[in-house]
C-alpha cells in the first residue's frame, strides 16, 4: 500500500508569510500561545457546572423537575470538557506542561470518550489528511450519512436529508458506545498500517467505558427515587443536547455545500501544499463571536486551528483576522459563515449527496 504525501510539501509562500505574521503578533504583544486567564476560567467553570449538576442529581434532594434541569446543564457543559479542555490539551496547546496537557486530555474519559484513540486518530490522521477520502477516517465512519461525493452511494442516502438530523441527536452516543470500538478495529489509519494498539490501551478502553456507564446510569438508577426508565430517558436527553454541539463541530467545519474533498493520485500524491490544502478544505462559522468560541471550543475558528493546532483557541479570533488578510493578499479563498448559514449549507449539501452519482453526472 502506497503512502499518502503532499506533492509540494508542507509550506508555501502563503504559509511562510502567515507563520511570520502570527509569530510577530505573539512576540510584539508579549503573549503566550497557551491558555490565558479567561480561557482557564471558562474551562474550570464549565467543568464545575458539569460535576456540580451531577452531584446535585445524585444527592436525591430535588424534585424530578429540578433534576431534569440539572441534566440539561450536564448536556450543555459536557461538550465543553471535550472542546475546551481535552481537544486543546491533545494538541499540547492548553499548557506548557506536558503533564497538565496529558491530564486534561484524559478528561475525555469523564464524558465517555476514549482519550487514547482520539489523540491517535485526530492528531496523526485527521490533521495530516483532512477531508482526503481514503485517508481521513472520520469521513468514512458515518456510513449511514453520505458526507463526501467519493463515498459509496447507498439507497438509504436518498432520504438522508430527513433522517440525518435525528441521527445527529445520537452523535455523542455513537461516539461513546460505537465509534471508539470501531476505530480500535481499523487496520489502517492514514499512513499508519498495520495499526497496532498496546494491550493497556484496550484495558483502559473497557475500564473507562464501564466507569462511564456506572456513574451515569447504574448509580443514578440505584440511588435516585425515580424509575429506572426515567433515568434512561434523562441520560438520552443529556446526549441529545450534547450531540448538537458535537454534530456542529463534526460536520460544519468540513462537510457543507462549499466543501472540497481532494483525492490522491495512483502514486499516493495530493497535488497541493499541505497548509494551502488545510485552508481550502476547512470552514469557519461565526468566527467573531466570543460566545461561540467558548461554547464550541474554538471550532468556530477552525481554519486557524488546522493551520496552528499548537496555539490555544482563545487566541484564534485574532489569528483568524491575520489569516483572512494574508489569504486575500495571496489570492486564496477563506470560507466563513454564520452558524445558521453553515447549518443551512450543510442541509443543502446532504440534499445534493442524496442523489445517486449517475443522476448528478447527467445533470
Amino acid at each position: 500500500m502506497k503512502k499518502i504525501r503532499f506533492l509540494h510539501g508542507t509550506h508555501s509562500d502563503f504559509s511562510r508569510e502567515l507563520d511570520k505574521r502570527v509569530k510577530a503578533y505573539f512576540r510584539e504583544n508579549n503573549l503566550s500561545p497557551y491558555a490565558n486567564t479567561e480561557m482557564i476560567f471558562v474551562s474550570v467553570l464549565f467543568t464545575l457546572l458539569y460535576l456540580g449538576a451531577y452531584a446535585l442529581i445524585i444527592s436525591n434532594r430535588f424534585s424530578p423537575g429540578y433534576m431534569l434541569l440539572f441534566t440539561v446543564v450536564m448536556g450543555i457543559t459536557s461538550p465543553s470538557i471535550f472542546l475546551n479542555l481535552a481537544h486543546t490539551a491533545g494538541h499540547k496547546a492548553f499548557s506548557r506542561s506536558k503533564r497538565i496537557n496529558k491530564l486534561l486530555l484524559n478528561s475525555l474519559e469523564l464524558i465517555g470518550m476514549n482519550a487514547y484513540i482520539f489523540e491517535y486518530l485526530h492528531n496523526r490522521v485527521h490533521h495530516s489528511f483532512t477531508s482526503i477520502e481514503g485517508a481521513d477516517v472520520i469521513v468514512e465512519e458515518l456510513s449511514l450519512i453520505r458526507l463526501s461525493e467519493n463515498q459509496p452511494y447507498q439507497k438509504i442516502h436518498s432520504r438522508q436529508v430527513w433522517y440525518a438530523p435525528f441521527l445527529y441527536m445520537l452523535f455523542s452516543i455513537i461516539l461513546v458506545f460505537s465509534m471508539d470500538f470501531q476505530l480500535f478495529k481499523r487496520k489502517r489509519m492514514g499512513n499508519i498500517f498495520p495499526v497496532n494498539h498496546p494491550r493497556k490501551a484496550y484495558i483502559s478502553l473497557y475500564i473507562f467505558k464501564l466507569f462511564y456507564v456506572l456513574y451515569t446510569l447504574v448509580i443514578p438508577m440505584i440511588v435516585l427515587s425515580v424509575a429506572w426508565w426515567q433515568v434512561l430517558l434523562a441520560f438520552l436527553m443529556m446526549h441529545a443536547i450534547s450531540s448538537f454541539f458535537f454534530a456542529c463541530v463534526g460536520v460544519l467545519n468540513h462537510q457543507i455545500d462549499e466543501s472540497l474533498f481532494p483525492s490522491f493520485d495512483e502514486e499516493g500524491y495530493i497535488h497541493d501544499f499541505q497548509k494551502n490544502h488545510e485552508l481550502a478544505v476547512t470552514i469557519d462559522f461565526s468566527p467573531d463571536s466570543k460566545l461561540a468560541t467558548y461554547f464550541f471550543g474554538g471550532f468556530n475558528t477552525h481554519v486557524a486551528h488546522h493551520l496552528f493546532p499548537e496555539i490555544c483557541h482563545c487566541h484564534y479570533p485574532v489569528v483568524t483576522r491575520i489569516i483572512q488578510q494574508t489569504a486575500a493578499e495571496y489570492g486564496l479563498s477563506y470560507k466563513s459563515f454564520t452558524l445558521w448559514g453553515a447549518i443551512r449549507s450543510h442541509m443543502r449539501y446532504l440534499k445534493r449527496l442524496s442523489v445517486p452519482p449517475s443522476v448528478q453526472t447527467a445533470h
